[in-house]
């Protein structure tokens, strides 16, 4: 997975090369960790490591728009595996 190329206008960070070169190492170590995780709850899934809720619950976390309709019964976790793929 890429790394996102997004503007610093929103980063606290001072408007530096260095800063933004920083900045940028930080956002795709986070954007590795957080694939990482989320291939983690999708393998628990079908090896039957974890039950739906907190499967539903971690992916919940990493994308709250992901697991949107799971509880009000317009998705259900097939769904929402397909989508986190």
């Amino acid at each position: 997975m890429g790394m996102t190329m997004t503007s610093h206008t929103d980063c606290p960070h001072p408007a530096t090369k260095a800063a933004r070169a920083k900045c940028r190492k930080v956002r795709a170590a986070h954007e590795a960790e957080v694939a990482s995780l989320r291939e983690a709850i999708i393998r628990s899934y079908y090896d039957n490591t974890a039950d739906v809720e907190d499967i539903i619950a971690g992916l919940r976390a990493i994308d709250p728009d992901l697991t949107e309709g799971y509880y009000d019964g317009d998705l259900d976790i097939e769904d929402i595996i397909a989508r986190a793929k």
